[in-house]
């Protein structure tokens, strides 16, 4: 996955004549709970904080090198996120000098990983879903509605490249068969990927998702209408989160978690609870890296007749449809390779 060498979190600390390192270390430290319309709740000390943020860190400046004008600015550049600040961002702020309990955010601290995807719109623009978590919980519904397998595996390939270890929630296992479960499992078991078969209306399961949740900060994503904030209730209640029916007329899930917004458990840790999500447009891959996010398929990568360059479809000597031959992979992971193969040569185009 190559980024693009654009600076992401504000003013570089290399390039900014301006950038005060010490004032800066020595604001106090929070982390960003919950974002709406420009404002971000900020938990630091015990004490919740509404921030805002300083506009600098929505731009990229480039000073130059020459040190007779170093104060100048050269370029201004946008950044290419939708928002600098994501929920489970560890920030630096400064203290509203008139109103208790407010802040300007000046300083986002390095990532250790984040959960993202390529934003809607022509121009390639990244939205970081969250940062710097523990494990994702990508939950998906056994019946109402129907999981997709292709989705799943878009989540599944987004924290593999981060290094987020993942668990496969199968919720509402009351309205499913025992061949639903099967299915989803013949498919994921291949994939060396954990499943965890629950029912928040039950609490089959609840328990040992709410262990694996502890000290932990945990995120919960998926569809609409897939029972996240059923679970959380379940798992802690008390948390007061809305949960509606399913849409009779499209048979999918209503949004009832209108932003992103983390909070803590009692028995540690926090958990992100996300809004249902339609599609993941995975952010910046390339094909010849695509591969390597399959565990079942990466020992394959570059043994095929023509290495690195098979499209893995109608190619002779193609190591990974032997793959799909000798039952080492599963074929709807095959098909959801080839899918999202040629959605990003259709993107990109010839440069790949």
């Amino acid at each position: 996955m190559t980024l693009i060498t654009t600076e992401v979190f504000g003013l570089s600390e290399s390039r900014d004549p301006h950038f005060d390192e010490t004032k800066i270390k020595n604001l106090p430290l929070g982390r960003v709970l919950e974002k709406q319309r420009g404002e971000y709740r900020v938990f630091s000390n015990e004490n919740e904080i509404l921030c805002g943020i300083r506009s600098r860190l929505r731009k990229s400046l480039i000073y130059p090198q020459s040190r007779e004008r170093r104060q100048s600015v050269d370029e201004i550049r946008s950044i290419l996120q939708i928002d600098p600040v994501a929920v489970g961002d560890i920030v630096r702020f400064t203290p509203g000098e008139n109103e208790e309990n407010t802040g300007v955010i000046e300083h986002v601290e390095q990532r250790r990983n984040q959960l993202s995807r390529r934003a809607s719109g022509l121009k390639p623009v990244e939205s970081v879903i969250c940062a710097n978590v523990d494990i994702l919980f990508i939950v998906f519904s056994l019946k109402k509605p129907v999981p997709k397998p292709g989705m799943i595996d878009r989540f599944l390939i987004a924290a593999n490249w981060e290094d987020i270890p993942a668990v496969l929630v199968l919720n509402k296992t009351d309205l499913a068969n025992e061949s639903d479960l099967d299915n989803l499992r013949n498919i994921y078991n291949l994939a060396g990927c954990k499943i965890l078969p629950t029912c928040a209306l039950t609490g089959d399961g609840v328990p040992e998702l709410k262990n694996l949740m502890v000290n932990k900060t945990s995120v919960l994503a998926g569809p609409s209408g897939t029972g996240k904030s059923s679970l959380l209730n379940k798992i802690q209640p008390g948390l007061g989160l809305k949960v509606s029916e399913i849409s009779k007329a499209s048979g999918k899930g209503k949004h009832t978690t209108a932003h992103l917004q983390a909070f803590p458990l009692k028995d540690g840790g926090m958990v992100l609870d996300t809004p249902g999500i339609k599609q993941l447009a995975l952010w910046n891959l390339e094909p010849d890296e695509l591969i390597t996010l399959f565990p079942e398929m990466e020992p394959l990568a570059g043994k095929c007749k023509f290495g690195l360059s098979c499209g893995h479809n109608t190619e002779p000597g193609c190591a990974v449809k032997k793959g799909v031959d000798d039952g080492s992979i599963h074929p709807a992971r095959y098909k959801n390779l080839l899918r999202i193969y040629g959605e990003l040569e259709e993107l990109y185009g010839p440069q790949y």
